[in-house]
């Protein structure tokens, strides 16, 4: 959101007065939009009558931000229109770009055009550039790379985003470099990277100087965490900050929660995860609509772990209405939603259905696997961007240091000049001997002059060279590109084989339960009525009879096992027919 506000110089002119109402405007900030709006309608009103452009601009400035934040976009629009007019009439470069960017979030965030949005982002961008307006630089940079991650270009937004860096750096702007750091970890986030995304989170908490993301940056380290399998330092992570996100604000409270869910969903505690679900249920009151999906898919884990598969089934039966359109937003609910329809309907017996959900699962999974196979390539074009840049600025350094050394030399050439000059003035009769020692500097002059040649020289051999090294690499990366196709092709076919392995170990297993519930249940059966019937006889040839009637029996038992035992080993399929011929060859 667009929160930035110049601040500008005060005027001499009824500064007093002006200056109280629009502290008044600003003391209220966020907290109470309507008190703010009222002073800032008097700021206008009063600078107007007073004719003080630089408070009309302050007051015109606070009100589109004001508009926006209330989504009342023409009102936005035209108070924009008003601010940028006065600051073109008092040469005000800065608030000018703040300007053309906040009608880009507008474009964004309120009308969903994210063209007209990137086309008034690089206009600021530009105009930042001209200005030499370094915050612009980095606000602009930062805004269209978040347009690039929408779009899951996680590339293109890593180098924009490297870019501000490198101007935060040079501005020592620590604020900004803790968003900046965030916001690249991010990427890394959505890319599955996490080991990439860890030291940038780290670095965005070593710069973090305000209260904004005191909670977030954490929940993303501990998100790392999780996804690593280092589930002991995440939910520590997840303890140490949980309080302060609750004082932040709802959303990052909600965020909390669902990461302190999933964690405990994966370490089969669904108690914990049950008493964290109840706490959710009492913050969505104000949640998105996929934010509350998550929250249903969380609650049918939890009461799957639990072994109340009915519950689990009616909160994903609820998903599954709320989702209507399959968008891409919705792809990760949808996967889990169909991999948890395929156990609920197995377990109701339906496995009808339960097969059309796994098969839905299949394809999602499938398109999950080409991703990070794209993520792959990603990671890799963007090792080869950095390692050009490197080799940029090493090339950069060579010219800047060989720009230096000509001017030495320059220099040295003008000072000698004057001295000969002057030498010759004052002392004509002594013309011989300094035309001679002239002339034995010139050719030590000469020598020098030959040997930066020869560097020079080196220099650009080694600069073909990294040329052609540059385009040899160029010619893997495409190689690797046509292997991740290849492997593409062929997954559907692997996907089809692991299927038919399933089956036929599907059949074994009811085979075995089979043998297990009927072969090895009926010795076991007869063997416990022959000891009731030994439990009562008391006459002792009687006892003997059924003794060799149990040995039988032991002995029927101990072929079966033998035969499932050997067959086992053996890794050959068994059903009840060849247990019998078995039995009888034993």
């Amino acid at each position: 959101m667009f929160c930035y506000v110049y601040v500008f110089q005060s005027t001499p002119v009824f500064g007093q007065d002006l200056s109280s109402l629009y502290d008044s405007a600003q003391k209220y900030g966020s907290k109470d939009l309507e008190k703010q709006d009222y002073y800032v309608q008097k700021l206008i009103l009063e600078s107007t009558k007073q004719t003080n452009d630089s408070f009309l601009l302050k007051g015109y400035n606070l009100k589109s931000v004001i508009s926006y934040r209330k989504a009342d976009t023409d009102s936005a629009f035209f108070y924009i229109a008003k601010t940028l007019d006065v600051s073109e009439k008092i040469k005000n470069d800065e608030v000018r770009i703040d300007m053309l960017r906040l009608k880009a979030f507008i474009y964004k965030n309120r009308r969903y055009d994210k063209d007209s949005a990137l086309f008034y982002l690089e206009l600021a961008l530009e105009e930042s550039k001209k200005t030499n307006y370094e915050h612009g630089k980095i606000k602009s940079l930062e805004a269209i790379s978040f347009l690039s991650m929408d779009e899951g270009k996680y590339l293109d937004a890593t180098q924009l985003l490297l870019k501000a860096r490198k101007i935060a750096y040079k501005i020592q702007d620590n604020k900004a470099l803790s968003s900046i750091a965030n916001n690249i970890g991010h990427t890394y986030l959505q890319m599955e990277m996490y080991d990439k995304a860890l030291p940038f989170f780290d670095e965005a908490n070593k710069y973090r100087d305000d209260t904004t993301t005191i909670s977030v940056i954490p929940l993303n380290i501990a998100h790392c965490y999780y996804q690593k399998g280092e589930y002991k330092k995440a939910l520590s992570i997840l303890d140490k900050n949980s309080s302060l996100a609750l004082k932040t604000s709802l959303n990052a409270a909600i965020e909390y929660h669902l990461e302190y869910v999933t964690l405990f969903l994966t370490t089969h505690e669904p108690k914990k995860a049950l008493e964290k679900i109840e706490i959710l249920d009492s913050l969505y009151t104000k949640a998105k609509p996929q934010a509350y999906r998550n929250l249903l898919l969380l609650k049918a884990k939890t009461y799957l772990q639990l072994k109340d598969t009915l519950t689990a089934h009616k909160y994903i039966k609820e998903v599954e209405n709320e989702i209507v359109i399959e968008s891409e937003d919705d792809f990760h609910n949808r996967l889990t939603m169909h991999e948890l329809f395929s156990y609920t309907y197995s377990f109701l017996k339906n496995y009808k259905k339960a097969n059309y959900h796994s098969q839905k699962y299949i394809s999602l999974y499938k398109a999950t696997y080409n991703k990070k196979l794209q993520q792959n390539i990603y990671e890799s074009e963007l090792n080869q961007r950095i390692a050009l840049e490197q080799k940029e600025r090493e090339l950069e350094k060579i010219k800047y240091t060989t720009q230096l050394a000509k001017e030495h030399q320059n220099t040295i050439y003008f000072s000698f000049g004057l001295i000969i000059l002057l030498l010759i003035f004052l002392i004509i009769t002594r013309a011989y001997w300094i035309n001679k020692k002239y002339s034995k500097e010139l050719k030590s002059t000469n020598h020098q002059l030959s040997e930066s040649q020869a560097e020079v020289i080196q220099q650009n051999n080694i600069l073909h060279e990294q040329s052609e090294e540059l385009m040899r690499q160029s010619a893997e990366l495409k190689c690797s590109h046509e292997e991740v196709l290849a492997m593409n092709d062929n997954l559907e076919n692997i996907v089809n084989e692991r299927n038919e392995e399933v089956i036929e170990k599907n059949k074994m297993l009811e085979e075995y339960a089979f043998i297990n519930a009927h072969k090895l249940r009926a010795p076991v059966a007869r063997l416990l009525g022959i000891m009731q019937i030994i439990e009562l006889s008391k006459d002792t040839n009687e006892i003997e009879f059924y003794l060799q009637l149990c040995k039988q029996e032991i002995e029927d038992l101990d072929r079966i096992i033998w035969t499932i035992k050997e067959a086992i080993e053996e890794k050959t399929p068994l059903n009840r027919l060849e247990l019998e011929k078995k039995k009888e060859m034993k």
